[in-house]
């Protein structure tokens, strides 16, 4: 039921070979699929599933990643955090339009810390960290925005660095916003 899915330092093509199919059925039916890893995995610009005969033969195959953004490595809190600040932006431009108000005033803490610590980061030191464009980045975050059903999938890439658990704790406030 996901519109939008973002695939995180993962490499399905690799580590989760299975998950192509998901993905590819999950983008034919119009999900937005946002992929996130300085690895440009060929499984996540387009699959062809083993299983599909004339696909194999012709040798094409269904595009996956709406999105394909490389940042640097492990430059994933900063990217997210980029990611947060646009749709906080998003909101200014349009009150009540992005963010859940009544949900974030019930379930969550914190809201005005992270709003000036995003107003306090500048995109310049955002691209910096991230290799990224303030553009790409802004085109990651409207596909966030316009879903009302999204999923943030992740693996290995994202856990195994020195700042494993702040990767997931920016995943997790980006997803509150929401």
């Amino acid at each position: 039921k996901a519109d939008a899915i973002f695939v995180i330092g993962q490499n399905p093509g690799t580590n989760h070979p299975r998950m192509l199919s998901v993905l590819q059925t999950a983008r034919r039916r119009g999900a937005q699929i946002v992929s996130i890893n300085p690895l440009r995995e060929r499984g996540l610009e387009a699959f062809i599933h083993p299983q599909d005969a004339v696909a194999t033969l012709m040798g094409s195959g269904s595009p996956i990643s709406t999105v394909y953004l490389q940042p640097k490595v492990g430059s994933d809190v900063a990217l997210l955090k980029g990611m947060m600040k646009h749709v906080l932006q998003a909101e200014r431009m349009a009150p009540g339009k992005v963010l859940d108000h009544a949900f974030l005033r019930a379930h969550t803490v914190g809201l005005d810390a992270l709003m000036a610590d995003l107003d306090a980061t500048p995109w310049s030191r955002i691209e910096e960290e991230t290799g990224l464009r303030e553009t790409e980045i802004r085109r990651a975050s409207d596909v966030y925005i316009a879903s009302r059903a999204t999923i943030v999938c992740w693996a290995m890439g994202l856990t195994q660095h020195e700042n494993a658990v702040d990767n997931v704790v920016a995943i997790a406030d980006l997803l509150l916003l929401r």
